[in-house]
């Protein structure tokens, strides 16, 4: 599983998801981020919108994490529909 955090995350968060087996993690600073739509079947993100032309791009997108309060950046209907 790839997961993609797009914003940043403190150390032991990314120390937690290293530590299951099968999971790769892409961060934020990583050049390859930028293609998340191609590969992410998970992201976290906090202040970063995803809308729904962003997650009809990304035909492996299986969660969306959102890292704070609120939801209001992610369109949440059309992740339900999905």
């Amino acid at each position: 599983m790839k997961v993609y955090i797009l914003a940043p995350l403190h150390e032991n968060g990314i120390k937690w998801l290293l530590s299951h087996e099968g999971v790769e993690v892409v961060t934020y600073d990583m050049p390859e981020v930028n293609n998340w739509h191609e590969n992410a079947d998970a992201i976290i993100v906090r202040g970063n919108k995803v809308t729904a032309a962003d997650m009809d791009n990304a035909p492996n997108l299986k969660c969306i994490s959102k890292h704070g309060i609120g939801m209001d950046v992610i369109d949440i209907e059309h992740a339900r529909e999905r």
